[in-house]
């Protein structure tokens, strides 16, 4: 293994402090694990993996080394990508690629690329199956890769699917038993391997929506203004709604207008579709492809339809969309339920590599209990596009709303399978002579077929702390293996002050940890806050806040991320006085 520029010093010291070394662009990762750079140009593994990148490959086989160059010819059409999610983070660093014969074509050579002009092909994969995995781990950070179709031993057709991007992790923990599959959604919208940032800025009645494109190594910077006359009421990340290789945005204006904007290597988010949306739409989220067919999907709520019983409608993706209509796929059961008051995805809880859903109904409550518990639901994606119940949460007191917020997305245990949190504002406890809301998070690991049965308590508030309502899944921030998330409550169960508190994953959630990010002055935390992804480059997940002075009147936008165990905020915009930063897109 080489020692890279970035290693030397204190970085080399911090891996190996996490029992690890440093790699690649200053990635700690394990010791006893071989990559890319650990196989000689033989193709032989340091482990003694057999030669398979010979000029004679055969169907079914992987190189670990660069390929040889094939020949061209005019060929049949390329296959098309459809399993990992555009901008998704697979579990394993040799995750499994899934693809679409068209007809005429029988074998596929799927490309891992250096860079989208896949200008530097890093491995190779042949077979005549409609999926496949390479011997070898990847190197950590953005991989591209894209289909051709393969018409004999070394031959391969012009033709090339879009260019899709994946981000692979640091670090895997239990490569043997982990799932493969993939969660979340880089918010990169220019498909350059960065995560970029786009976030309302509001001047009285005025609204406008900015974007921030990510820099290796830096915050991301002021790109420019995207034109479009809306309120914005919901802003998001959407995955890649139309399968071109790029992720894309779904904003609503809290009437019947939806649009997704397209994300592009030149002028991101320009060219839209329309989302008929019902009227009082009030929660959106990219929930990634629910139904397998490589397209994301978006997930709408609306809360108050049929006397607040509440819907939730999916929109799913499709190739070259101009307008994309809802189907309804849940409904409340009973009156006030306001199911559809927050929605999320994007992660994989029972490992079938279908993208699965969560949607709260904060009102909701078991049958013969009524008494405002709230409950959070959980969705299997399926191909048939019938989607059952994995799971239901409910809140662990009277009127506790557990539903405000919801995430899925992330996996805090490191089994390789999706988790959800969701929080309960309201949470109550018993303080004689009544009672006194505090806030609670819950916490739901896989089983592995489907949610387990009992939530336990990730974090409970204090009366003066009370836990607020938006909870993020923020993909793996400190290089560990493990999800983290992200909320607003004490550092401690039941502690006094309310923060930004960063939750480090750990194995079975025996021991996370809290880790403050704090503001300066008297800034406090808003509800403004998620993940975004990777948009330093450094492999690692980051994570986006807003802080409001009250004394300067003004907003900040900050990034977080962790540097050794400390999470640290560098400042991407203050606003003038009188402007603040709201909704901003963002994956959970």
């Amino acid at each position: 293994m080489f020692l890279s520029a970035e290693c030397v010093g204190a970085r080399q010291a911090e891996c190996e402090a996490m029992g690890q070394t440093c790699g690649e662009g200053g990635l700690c990762i394990p010791v006893d694990r071989p990559t890319l750079e650990e196989y000689g140009t033989s193709g032989t593994s340091s482990d003694g993996g057999a030669d398979a990148s010979a000029a004679d490959v055969v169907v079914s086989s992987g190189t670990c080394t660069a390929p040889m160059p094939p020949t061209m010819t005019a060929g049949p059409a390329a296959p098309r990508l459809v399993w990992p999610p555009v901008g998704s983070t697979p579990t394993t660093k040799n995750p499994t690629i899934k693809w679409q014969f068209p007809m005429g074509t029988v074998a596929a050579r799927i490309e891992f690329c250096q860079d989208r002009a896949c200008t530097r092909v890093i491995a190779a994969l042949d077979s005549s199956a409609t999926e496949g995995r390479l011997p070898c781990e990847l190197p950590s950070g953005a991989v591209f890769f894209r289909a051709r179709a393969l018409v004999s031993p070394g031959v391969v057709g012009m033709d090339t699917s879009p260019t899709w991007q994946m981000r692979i992790p640091a670090q895997v923990n239990n490569p043997m038993t982990v799932a493969d599959t993939a969660h979340g959604c880089d918010t990169d919208f220019d498909g350059d391997g960065l995560a970029d940032i786009v976030i309302v800025q509001r001047t009285g009645g005025v609204t406008r929506l900015d974007l921030y494109r990510g820099r290796l190594g830096m915050v991301p910077a002021f790109d420019r203004t995207i034109p479009m006359t809306n309120t914005y009421t919901s802003v998001a990340a959407a995955g890649d709604v139309n399968g071109d290789g790029f992720v894309d945005l779904v904003i609503a204006n809290g009437t019947s207008m939806g649009f997704v904007h397209f994300g592009a290597a030149t002028n991101p988010l320009m060219g839209s579709a329309r989302l008929t949306l019902p009227p009082t739409a009030a929660a959106l989220a990219g929930v990634g492809d629910v139904d397998g067919d490589g397209y994301a999907d978006v997930l709408v709520g609306v809360p108050s339809s049929m006397t607040s019983v509440g819907q939730a409608y999916l929109f799913y993706g499709t190739m070259a969309p101009a307008t994309l209509t809802g189907v309804m796929v849940a409904q409340g059961t009973a009156s006030l339920e306001q199911l559809g008051s927050s929605v999320g995805g994007g992660g994989d809880i029972n490992g079938d590599r279908v993208s699965d859903f969560v949607i709260g109904a904060p009102f909701g409550e078991p049958a013969g209990l009524p008494q405002n518990q709230g409950q959070a639901q959980s969705f299997a994606g399926a191909t048939s596009r019938t989607h059952r119940t994995l799971g239901i949460v409910t809140g662990a007191s009277r009127n506790a709303h557990l539903g405000r917020g919801v995430a899925l997305g992330g996996d805090s245990d490191g089994d390789g399978r999706a988790d959800l949190i969701a929080s309960a504002p309201e949470f109550e406890v018993s303080m004689l002579p009544m009672s006194s809301t505090i806030g609670q998070v819950l916490f739901q690991r896989s089983s592995g077929a489907a949610l387990t049965t009992a939530p336990s308590a990730l974090l409970t508030g204090s009366t003066t702390a009370v836990i607020r309502s938006n909870v993020a899944h923020i993909g793996d921030s400190d290089g560990d293996g493990f999800g983290d998330a992200l909320l607003l409550g004490p550092a401690t169960n039941g502690g006094g002050t309310l923060g930004l508190q960063l939750v480090r994953g750990a194995s079975m959630r025996a021991s996370f940890v809290l880790a403050t990010a704090s503001g300066v002055g008297d800034e406090a935390p808003t509800d403004f806050m998620g993940a975004i992804g990777d948009c330093d480059g450094d492999g690692r997940s980051d994570a986006v806040a807003v802080f409001r002075s009250a004394s300067m009147m003004t907003d900040r936008l900050v990034l977080v991320r962790f540097r050794g165990a400390t999470p640290v905020t560098d400042t991407i915009v203050t606003t003038p006085m009188g402007t603040t930063l709201e909704k901003f897109a963002r994956w959970y």
